[in-house]
């Protein structure tokens, strides 16, 4: 019945900014629109409360604006500040999401680099490709069903397969390959050969149906290059799937809004978020063991020589074809994601002066750190919590045994991996080589 008008944002009960976020405000007019048809936007009637958190926006814009300047020098665009409005459309663009992953509010939202230049909200509308950011999904699904686990050994090497009666060779890397390795290092290193083999292992079916429990809800086509990360992905439903690791498994809808108020005071609506066990506590504790590695040890290691030193556990994702580098990652209070590239996808490649390619690890990191370091200063680190469930190990990360230290100096010291109840260490080296 009665019309439902949008008239200002209140972020805080207390305090009424005009605009606070110019891609928050048209987001939320869409959702509106949405709910309750265009005409509520005419008259101005409403006060809608937003999760929006002041200092972690601002934190968010800083350290996006700061991480697109540094890429417009390495491209060779000049000064941004500086170009023509036209000009402007043809430079990198991001976004940031970053959200409670315990409650699904979220806390900070960068559309684009420059709402007057493009509305259009890179955020919560644009469809990408998350490249190596997908594959803890595929280990998640192999360990579920039994297939694999963080010890099982795999051969890291170049592998050809017939596909529609063509032949398909998932290349790593700079074509860097690890050799015998557990699952575990193959994840941490981000190897795609490995990541194909589980994804053979435990079927693509399997690997989309996980996406889907974790919140993806784009089109999940089970191919065999699934687990690369081919299918494309919004940067919320990112931050939210890596957020329900960080939550012990369970999925909370995410949400910008929390209630609405008319100009007399009535409550029209009040946020009541779904939440789903998408996978169950003892396998998220795994995953976020083994992103904790990724960011110490992995291809995440930009993390941690950006200067952030809280526990944090995320993964890297760079598409093959240089137009998507990706960092999403969480604390275990926030998650976020960050994603970098070019609205022309065919005009545009995410590669330097030199011919070098521009990686999640070497671009989209930096700024995950930087807005990090930011929302977490002042407070004491928190450590992710123990699941009873899970015993620790220390494994030689390639051979998958126990080790009580690093032996030589070509293995990796020890890597430490949590197992369930009942998995082995004497499994028989896995394949899933055609």
């Amino acid at each position: 019945g009665n019309p439902l008008i949008l008239w200002k944002i209140t972020v805080d009960p207390h305090r009424e900014p005009e605009n606070p976020a110019p891609y928050w405000v048209e987001a939320i007019k869409s959702e509106i629109a949405r709910r309750w048809g265009t005409e509520v936007l005419r008259y101005g009637a409403l006060t809608i409360h937003t999760t929006l958190e002041p200092e972690l926006q601002k934190a968010a814009e800083e350290a996006v604006a700061a991480g697109l300047a540094d890429l417009d020098r390495r491209l060779g665009f000049p000064p941004y500040e500086g170009a023509a409005a036209a000009e402007r459309r043809r430079y990198v663009q991001a976004a940031m999401v970053c959200l409670d992953p315990h409650s699904g509010r979220v806390k900070a939202m960068v559309g684009g680099r420059d709402i007057f230049i493009s509305y259009y909200n890179r955020a919560l509308t644009a469809r990408r490709q998350p490249g190596s950011g997908f594959k803890p999904f595929v280990y998640l699904a192999a360990f579920e069903a039994d297939v694999a686990s963080p010890v099982s050994v795999f051969v890291d090497e170049l592998v050809s397969y017939e596909v529609k009666d063509e032949i398909w060779e998932p290349r790593n890397f700079a074509d860097i390959y690890l050799g015998r390795t557990t699952a575990a290092w193959a994840l941490v290193r981000s190897a795609n050969s490995t990541a194909v083999q589980a994804t053979q292992l435990v079927g693509p079916d399997r690997v989309a149906g996980m996406a889907r429990r974790l919140g993806f809800s784009g089109p999940m086509e089970p191919h065999p290059s699934i687990g690369l990360g081919v299918n494309e992905v919004s940067v919320l439903e990112m931050a939210s799937a890596y957020g329900a690791l960080a939550a012990s498994g369970l999925l909370v809808e995410p949400t910008l809004v929390t209630r609405i108020v008319d100009d007399q005071g009535h409550e029209l609506f009040a946020h009541e978020p779904r939440i789903a066990q998408a996978v169950a506590p003892e396998l998220a504790g795994q995953m976020v063991s083994l992103l904790e590695q990724a960011v110490d040890r992995g291809t995440g290691q930009r993390v941690r020589a950006s200067g952030f030193a809280h526990p944090a556990a995320g993964k890297t994702g760079t598409t093959n074809d240089n137009t998507d580098a990706w960092f999403t990652g969480f604390t275990p209070e926030l998650a976020a994601s960050v994603w970098l590239g070019f609205d022309d996808r065919r005009g545009h490649r995410l590669v330097d002066g030199e011919g070098e390619q521009i990686t999640g690890g070497n671009s989209a990191a930096p700024i995950w750190a930087a807005f990090m370091t930011e929302a977490t200063r002042g407070t004491r680190p928190t450590a992710f919590p123990e699941v009873p469930a899970l015993q620790r190990h220390l494994i030689d990360p390639r051979a998958g045994t126990k080790i009580a230290a690093a032996r030589d100096t070509l293995v990796p010291a020890g890597l430490p991996v949590l197992l369930r109840p009942g998995e082995r260490f004497d499994r028989q080296p896995l394949s899933a080589r055609p």
